[in-house]
């Protein structure tokens, strides 16, 4: 929930993505991509992970 609340103040889009859900749900893709973004020192591939989760933000 702190993770929502944080990135909500920060950019608003972050009110419609369920943070914490899409990290349960999908736990092992969320830490393979991480250690992608982390390794390429690049958050690209993260927030496109993030974003693809719920097209409900973008309708």
């Amino acid at each position: 929930m702190w993770q929502t609340l944080l990135l909500s103040r920060w950019k608003p889009i972050f009110n419609c993505l369920p943070v914490e859900t899409l990290i349960r749900e999908r736990q092992q893709e969320y830490y393979t991509i991480l250690a992608v973004a982390d390794k390429a020192a690049d958050s690209t591939a993260f927030v496109e992970f993030m974003l693809r989760r719920d097209p409900r933000c973008f309708k």
